[in-house]
């Protein structure tokens, strides 16, 4: 990047103006927008051409200012002699910031929340390499409040894990879900083909749905499930989407 001295830069007439016309260039090699700038006094009003069709219409920047040299050579773009180097900064634009937590086994999601957030308006030249500091907060403080929300639907959420019949095996199963989950040798689940087990042990008859296992063998991501009780696994044909609970 070439570098000026404080004698070029004061050798820049910047002033503000009232944009009183706009109007669509389409015939420009690149879109942009015909502007005429009054910026009074012994200047008045005077004509340019600015790429801005990503960010306003012509009616939205009449009546609205602008930050322009005034004492650059006309310069011919297209059609139009522009006089000034207008400089109007990049709006402000609205997005959307969502954060999903999916359960990839069940191919459910589990918690999802969505937030409303701004990209401030920012001066034109700006680097785009960098995230302005008042949109690095945003985000700071929005993923500090989802890491909350996150952290407490965990904390009360009861674990279920899709059950993975074993071939040639019709008392066992697997889970995926090890040391690393806090699941022992000995630790017991509830099997069930409803999800919702916990509501479906407060009926008899959902009771009589209930299996019981028990953790055979486990590794740091996977355990073994042996059968102990309820009905027999080899006459569950729903077993491939039976979850287990641990108990």
């Amino acid at each position: 990047m070439a570098e000026i001295t404080y004698a070029d830069f004061a050798k820049l007439d910047i002033r503000i103006g009232h944009v009183t016309q706009a109007e669509p260039y389409p015939e420009a090699r690149v879109p942009a927008i015909k502007l005429w700038v009054d910026f009074g006094g012994d200047l008045g009003i005077k004509k340019s051409s600015a790429q801005l069709t990503d960010h306003y219409t012509p009616e939205a920047l009449v009546g609205t200012q602008v930050l322009a040299v005034v004492n650059f050579p006309p310069r011919q773009i297209g059609k139009v002699m522009s006089e000034i180097l207008d400089s109007k900064p990049w709006p402000e634009q609205k997005y959307s910031y969502q954060l999903a937590l999916f359960d990839r086994e069940q191919g459910a999601a589990l918690w999802s929340s969505k937030v409303a957030m701004r990209y401030p308006e920012v001066p034109r030249g700006y680097s785009k390499s960098a995230m302005p500091e008042p949109l690095q907060q945003q985000l700071a403080e929005i993923t500090q409040n989802f890491v909350t929300q996150v952290s407490g639907f965990m904390e009360c959420r009861e674990e279920f894990y899709k059950l993975i019949p074993q071939p040639g095996s019709a008392e066992t199963v697997k889970i995926n879900a090890g040391r690393i989950a806090g699941i022992n040798v000995g630790d017991q689940f509830l099997i069930s083909a409803d999800k919702y087990i916990l509501n479906q042990s407060l009926s008899m008859e959902g009771l009589s749905g209930l299996g019981l296992a028990e953790v055979e063998s486990v590794t740091a991501h996977a355990a073994t499930l042996k059968y102990l009780a309820g009905p027999e696994w080899s006459q569950k044909n729903q077993l491939a989407r039976s979850v287990a609970m641990h108990f």
